[in-house]
């Protein structure tokens, strides 16, 4: 099984606009994934980093795609917001933030938790990888429910490849054994009490 960190659950916050070093360490970790965009306007940095700010605070204020009126500028209407978000998340953004945040730490507790509810939002994307993902890096609060209700892909490949397939071929020796023991009691059993009714063709021929 891989290396976790404790299971623990990140301090609720209330949606507030990234500051300015919050905003350098999201474009870092879009940055990982690929994006990285320079040059201004709509499709420059700051349109991509508007863009995550948005995604961020329909994740964090549990928005509906319907409703998603963000206050980043320039955001994309809510249709081409639900789009992107999604499209980042099957490109692994959000999974990429989670481990950012693992391994380098969030700029703030509460990037932390928007980080966590945007991997949250985005969870058919993430599927049981996206499980044992959030496990492994710790974070409870990018689960879809409490730790004690949701699948645990890594204890149960555990368990299996540690416990139940080494004892697998022990087991089936056993069986084998126990078979072979049965077989040779019933055979000692039948030399003890003999055979109950002897054919007279043998006694005969005797």
């Amino acid at each position: 099984m891989r290396p976790r960190a404790p299971l623990r659950r990140s301090a609720p916050h209330e949606w507030r606009p990234p500051t300015g070093a919050e905003r350098h360490w999201l474009g870092e970790v879009l940055a990982h994934c690929g994006l990285r965009v320079g040059g201004p306007g709509r499709r420059g940095a700051d349109g991509l980093l508007a863009r995550a700010e948005a995604c961020l605070e329909v994740a964090a204020r549990r928005l509906r795609w319907a409703d998603a009126a963000t206050q980043a500028a320039p955001a994309p209407g809510p249709d081409t917001l639900r789009r992107l978000f999604l499209r980042w998340a099957r490109r692994g953004v959000w999974r990429e933030m989670l481990r950012v945040m693992r391994f380098a730490g969030a700029p703030s507790a509460a990037m932390e938790w928007f980080g966590c509810l945007a991997f949250r939002r985005a969870w058919r994307a993430q599927g049981r990888e996206g499980v044992a993902l959030a496990r492994e890096c710790g974070f409870a609060s990018a689960l879809r429910a409490p730790p004690s209700w949701m699948p645990d892909p890594d204890m149960s490949a555990f368990w299996w490849h540690e416990v139940i397939r080494p004892l697998a071929v022990p087991l089936e020796r056993m069986c084998g054994a126990m078979a072979r023991l049965v077989s040779a009691m019933a055979r000692l059993g039948r030399a003890h009490h003999g055979v109950r009714t002897i054919p007279a063709w043998a006694k005969a021929g005797w």
